[in-house]
């Protein structure tokens, strides 16, 4: 009996190991990684190119390009699945782009983006594609798929891929990409082609997209010497330590309401108290920088929801503040945004004058939670089962003000939504997307050292660059195929507007200098 067991459990064991299909051969275009930018780059590609080839020469027939999706997971579309809390929220109607990190690289983009009449908006790009989305009312212009599901966004992306006859390559993870003697890409990576083999491969490409993330390896890109910057994760939860030491642990998973201020310099272990103009930034005004050096005065400034963990602090708007924080620096919440100093003062002295005589323990219930009101008073030098005095006042309005923690880092990195670093924005064209010193090699998404906030910003961005990088790929190609007199059109016609698109041999058609292209199985 035990043995059937374990033979049967072996066999569903190999039964569910996913059919990967395998990349071999030639292709126009190899786009390593599958995430947002990737698949926009791959659908915009193919769009550009029947759009301009409906307006080429006649004199001979043209192969269907071959395009490849290289991915090293088990599926493409994971990280857009994820956003959101799989809502996800793929673009944002009031983007401020200089909230952006190398914020004039992204404005370069985005405008070549608007200016360029052949590629449409990247809402009327989705709208093309059949996504319906709307806007969150209060939510400072987030759009969210209709359903709430991240599913639509991802099924309308594969419709296109399906139609389009983008090749799928899951599991394949790509290790080196490099240049032969005849200018042409070789792909060189492995193909996890069941349970216990992987299978190494080797293929042509005319042109490379990589849209590998912020994870990507600078070990891929070796021979090109590019400009770039290890990566390291944000927008996730903060390791961070109160100053006064108090237990996080009473106050893990309460949710609040608060004004987050991060500062400049880190803490001087003197006292918890500073000088009023060195420990709060109020009177200053907000920036953001986006070096994030070190400096005095508050770096970053945002109000929403905090989520208090026993290692720390999360919510979205500590996300947003992982962005700018260093190990050291301190960080202050705002636990009562909703009131000013003055205002404060006066509740609280309101308070006093009906509670004289009572522990301080009672002076903050129907106000705050137990748990954080007993961190307030701690914090503020005040045992809670002592007599409030009204010296006292002036201490809880600066702690409820100023609750201070001092940061240690990430918290928990796989929760991170993105990474920063990757290839420098220099080393390539805005426009474009294309590697200045590596012509027909094309850097998207968050591969590249760019980076937004919480709220769309960086499925904007990947969206963005995809759009850019597939139509400069189709005007590459076309002009290429022009030149070499291989180059034809055959009345191909949009497959998403209910016309066949159909795919054919091209063998022999290309001269030897050129990649063969040939009908890929799907």
């Amino acid at each position: 009996m035990s043995k059937k067991r374990n033979k049967s459990s072996k066999k569903s064991s190999s039964a569910h190991f996913p059919l990967v299909n395998v990349p071999c051969g030639s292709y126009d275009v190899v786009i390593v990684g599958g995430g947002a930018s990737g698949l926009a780059s791959a659908i915009a590609y193919m769009q550009s190119y029947i759009r301009q080839t409906s307006h080429a020469s006649a004199s001979h027939l043209a192969p269907h390009p071959r395009v490849a999706i290289v991915e090293a997971g088990k599926r493409i579309g994971t990280s857009i699945m994820r956003s959101g809390n799989g809502r996800c929220n793929f673009s944002n109607a009031s983007l401020d782009l200089s909230r952006y990190y190398h914020a004039s690289f992204v404005k370069q983009a985005f405008s070549a983006l608007e200016e360029n009449a052949e590629v449409p908006s990247v809402l009327a790009w989705f709208e093309q594609l059949g996504l319906v989305w709307e806007e969150m009312p209060g939510s400072g212009g987030l759009l969210y798929p209709f359903s709430k599901k991240a599913n639509s966004v991802l099924d309308v992306l594969r419709k296109a891929l399906d139609a389009y006859g983008v090749e799928i390559c899951e599991m394949s993870l790509v290790e080196t990409v490099r240049t032969d003697s005849k200018k042409a890409f070789l792909v060189s990576g492995k193909t996890h082609k069941n349970a216990e083999e992987w299978v190494p491969f080797t293929i042509e490409a005319n042109s490379v997209v990589l849209a590998s993330g912020g994870i990507t390896p600078q070990d891929i890109l070796s021979e090109k010497h590019l400009a770039y910057r290890n990566p390291r994760p944000l927008l996730g939860p903060l390791q961070a330590v109160p100053l006064v030491p108090i237990s996080l642990k009473s106050l893990d998973g309460i949710r609040i309401q608060a004004k987050v201020m991060l500062e400049g310099l880190a803490y001087r272990e003197e006292g918890v108290r500073r000088e009023p103009d060195t420990l709060t930034s109020r009177s200053q005004t907000f920036t953001l920088r986006e070096s994030g050096a070190q400096g005095s005065g508050c770096r970053f400034e945002e109000k929403g929801e905090v989520l208090f963990r026993d290692y720390g602090l999360s919510g979205i708007v500590i996300f947003n503040a992982s962005r700018y924080a260093q190990p050291g620096d301190v960080l202050l919440l705002d636990l009562m945004p909703s009131f000013d100093e003055d205002k404060l003062r006066k509740i609280l002295h309101e308070r006093f004058t009906l509670q004289k005589e009572s522990p301080a323990y009672s002076f903050f219930v129907g106000f705050v939670v137990n748990p954080l009101a007993e961190a307030l008073l701690k914090t503020a030098g005040i045992a809670s089962d002592a007599v409030l005095k009204e010296s006292d006042i002036e201490k809880l309005v600066h702690v409820c003000k100023a609750f201070p923690f001092r940061i240690e880092g990430i918290a928990d990195e796989r929760t991170c939504q993105v990474h920063r670093g990757g290839v420098q924005p220099e080393e390539v064209d805005p426009h474009t997307m294309e590697v200045y010193s590596c012509p027909g090699l094309f850097i998207t998404g968050e591969a590249l050292d760019v980076d937004g906030p919480c709220g769309g910003y960086n499925l904007h961005w990947a969206w963005t660059t995809g759009l850019l990088s597939g139509n400069a790929l189709a005007h590459r190609g076309v002009k290429s195929s022009l030149s070499d007199g291989a180059f034809a059109h055959r009345g191909v016609e949009n497959p998403l507007s209910g016309n066949v698109f159909t795919r054919r041999d091209a063998k022999n058609l290309l001269s030897d200098n050129t990649l063969v292209h040939r009908d890929a199985k799907n």
